[in-house]
């Protein structure tokens, strides 16, 4: 319900009310399998961290996962929507791949003025060689 008063423009409380008063059941934000891989080790390691959360009422850009103690994002990124430079030539990228590096760019721009590091992992990463991911979180984080 967050999203959609984000998106609406409308209060969350007024939403929330609106989403009672039809009897509607909203689904939570679907982890995808990449997520899901760095969320087990962050907790096998008992990183605290919160998912999916906003870091500012300015804008809703929502890390996946936010080290708040660190001040260290990570986020999860799909190769083919997020156009793993190892995987895709620039000139080849669809319209929907070439904003979204942009939208990245512009992100974690944000994410520093507010005084985060973002890491990036790359879902090739996590699927390929998880003990990689693994070793990263532990050389970053403890």
């Amino acid at each position: 319900s967050e999203h959609i008063a984000w998106f609406l423009q409308r209060s969350l409380k007024g939403i929330n009310h609106k989403i009672k008063e039809l009897n509607l059941v909203l689904t939570e934000k679907h982890i995808s399998q990449p997520e899901l891989q760095v969320k087990q080790i962050l907790d096998t390691l008992n990183i605290k961290y919160l998912h999916d959360c906003v870091l500012s009422k300015d804008y809703k850009f929502r890390p996946d996962f936010n080290i708040q103690d660190k001040k260290i994002l990570i986020e999860c990124h799909g190769d083919y929507w997020h156009a793993n430079p190892e995987k895709y030539e620039q000139e080849s990228l669809t319209n929907t791949q070439k904003i979204n590096i942009e939208k990245d760019l512009y992100k974690k721009e944000y994410y520093e003025n507010l005084g985060y590091t973002l890491i990036i992992f790359w879902e090739s990463d996590i699927t390929n060689d998880i003990d990689y991911i693994k070793n990263e979180i532990i050389r970053l984080l403890i």
